[in-house]
């Protein structure tokens, strides 16, 4: 399964023309609904190097050029005997031309997917700059890509604020970073924003000094009003038998 036809390696170390210039990898030699398996090539110039967890790759189809991240790395039997190299690619999108302007425009998930054989290499700056434009919608800027620290990171504030969101990882991953920096930056571009944050641990109140009025249970109150007629007797009246 892991050893390809001659004509079809010969076929996938022709790179399509938006990707020249750019270190191809390997080639395709599996395909699902949402992960392709590439076959990488031999170490020669440091294909081996190129292939790191996270890295944005393309792969061209007839009519369009599909992208996703290299997300899991193994050394895998071939069915002749030794180990080749194999990246998992997680699907993220495809870059097709516009109907109208005729413009290449990114969108999520795949509507063509790519041929076993098929060519891998890394997206280009091109591709890089279709796929993380500034989008046209309300956004906010938190940062810079791990792809291209020199190219700003772009967040859809109404998405994000009308739908239910995770952010998600392991401990120590950066997690309360994210959602510190998203919420302030927030704040920043709206400052009569509002915003509750539930924070059991403690861990948020140092981060937004002087943008945020900390609740605690030693200066919360509620007005009487609030409660209902159980919880004011609760309240009022005593509970000794």
């Amino acid at each position: 399964m892991l050893d390809l036809p001659a004509d079809l390696v010969e076929q996938a170390e022709e790179p399509d023309a938006a990707s020249v210039g750019a270190p191809l990898l390997g080639t395709v030699v599996g395909v699902s609904g949402y992960k392709l398996s590439c076959r990488l090539g031999n170490d020669r110039g440091g294909l081996y190097a190129n292939a790191q967890i996270g890295r944005l790759v393309r792969i061209a189809t007839p009519r369009s050029a599909v992208f996703g991240f290299v997300g899991d790395l193994a050394l895998r039997d071939s069915d002749v005997g030794g180990a080749a190299a194999i990246a998992d690619i997680d699907l993220l999108g495809e870059i097709t031309e516009h109907r109208r302007s005729g413009r290449p425009t990114f969108s999520r998930g795949v509507s063509i997917y790519p041929v076993l054989g098929a060519a891998v290499s890394l997206a280009t700056d091109a591709d890089l700059a279709t796929i993380y434009a500034r989008p046209d919608s309300a956004n906010l800027c938190i940062g810079t890509l791990y792809q291209d620290e020199a190219r700003p990171a772009y967040l859809l504030s109404q998405e994000f604020l009308c739908k239910h969101s995770a952010i998600l990882g392991t401990t120590g991953s950066g997690k309360s970073c994210a959602v510190t920096l998203i919420l302030r930056t927030l704040l920043t571009a709206h400052p009569n924003g509002h915003i509750v944050l539930l924070d059991p641990h403690g861990e948020y109140a140092a981060a937004f000094t002087g943008m945020a009025e900390i609740i605690t249970p030693n200066n919360l109150q509620l007005p009487y009003w609030l409660l209902s007629f159980e919880e004011i007797t609760e309240v009022l009246c005593s509970r000794d038998l």
